[in-house]
């Protein structure tokens, strides 16, 4: 089991194989670290929606030619439970659609509050939901995490590289989390050993085809079924590819955004 490391010293760690986006990814838990347990201090403590937001900016303005973000303007979260869809891949050889949704911990780092949210008395809990829309998608977990205060050291599920606690921003598997919701446990010592640091996703591959099977890994090993690799991505990616306007898939997809990330070049460029 890994243990929670000080996310100073954490920002050094590489992995051996590492690409830009691995580096970016890592950079933004840090990132999202640092402000969900400085921020405490200030009672100025970021809001999920403000996190997301500036975490897919940056990636996108990091990664122009590799990463595509498309906001839609009437998110429907209430309805679907589920924030966004995420396709990662290149054309040559194929992508991997998820679905993703965000939650926070809350400010002494214990608990996520919000993961038995129903939108009303009568409605299903939205981690139901968001599984039910999901359908044959992986739903998973996009976790930010500021560092507890208790100073017990935090059980994390192992990582591609165990060289590097980087968890300001980690992944599970909704079905897994659906478990621990009906049991009335929402604490981060339960959450923590089925999570893993969300630049798994980007990182520990040396190539575009490496990538993806490792992407397979992750979401199989998380508690997914294991998905498989579409020849092309839906139509929404194609048009972000494209540079065209997406916005006219919001009401197809039901989604507060989309974000295609293109693999190309980017082992190349390192």
């Amino acid at each position: 089991m890994q243990t929670w490391s000080p996310f100073v010293a954490s920002s050094a760690a590489r992995a051996p194989t590492e690409v830009a986006l691995c580096r970016t990814f890592r950079a933004l838990a840090v990132r999202t670290e640092s402000w969900l347990t400085e921020s405490r201090r200030l009672c100025l403590v970021p809001t999920e929606t403000a996190i997301t937001d500036l975490n897919l900016f940056e990636l996108a303005t990091r990664h122009p030619n590799n990463i595509r973000v498309q906001r839609f303007t009437a998110p429907v979260e209430a309805e679907n439970g589920g924030d966004w869809e995420w396709v990662i891949g290149t054309w040559s050889v194929g992508w991997i659609r998820t679905r993703v949704q965000a939650k926070k911990l809350d400010d002494r780092g214990t608990t996520y509050p919000y993961l038995d949210h129903r939108p009303s008395a009568t409605a299903p809990l939205q981690v139901e939901t968001f599984l039910g829309r999901a359908g044959t998608l992986p739903a998973i977990y996009c976790f930010y995490n500021g560092r507890p205060v208790d100073p017990e050291p935090v059980p994390w599920a192992p990582s591609c590289d165990p060289t590097a606690d980087i968890h300001g921003c980690s992944i599970a598997a909704a079905k897994q989390i659906r478990a621990l919701v009906a049991n009335h446990d929402k604490s981060l010592a339960s959450i923590a050993r089925l999570s893993v640091p969300w630049s798994d996703l980007v990182c520990c591959a040396s190539d575009p085809a490496a990538a993806l099977a490792r992407i397979q890994d992750v979401l199989e090993s998380l508690g997914t079924s294991r998905r498989q690799v579409d020849a092309q991505p839906p139509d929404w990616g194609v048009s972000l590819l494209e540079r065209a306007n997406a916005a006219e898939f919001a009401s197809v997809e039901g989604l507060d955004g989309v974000m295609l990330i293109d693999l190309v070049d980017e082992h190349r460029r390192g």
